[in-house]
């Protein structure tokens, strides 16, 4: 996992581990679960096997996490077991 200080790296910065130079405009997603809230985790790809994750509330201004493939089913898997919940 790469935290990118609220930058979206391009496929590039990705490979040279220097975020700093990636373009802030993509596409980010969240579950339809989220509806109107906007406390969501939205994810976006960046280069293959590459997924951003970041705070829907803080938007443009959040963090951005970098999670290859591997880490992201495991981080999927454990928010499916409910490892991952608050309540």
């Amino acid at each position: 996992m790469n935290f990118l200080n609220g930058r979206t790296p391009s496929p590039a910065a990705l490979k040279s581990s220097d975020a700093s130079a990636a373009p802030r405009s993509r596409s980010w997603r969240r579950s339809r679960a989220c509806q109107n809230s906007n406390g969501c985790l939205e994810l976006s790809a960046f280069a293959p096997g590459t997924t951003g994750a970041r705070d829907s509330v803080l938007g443009e201004a959040s963090p951005v996490l970098a999670f290859d493939g591997k880490e992201m089913r495991k981080f999927f898997s454990r928010i499916r077991a409910g490892e991952l919940d608050l309540l």
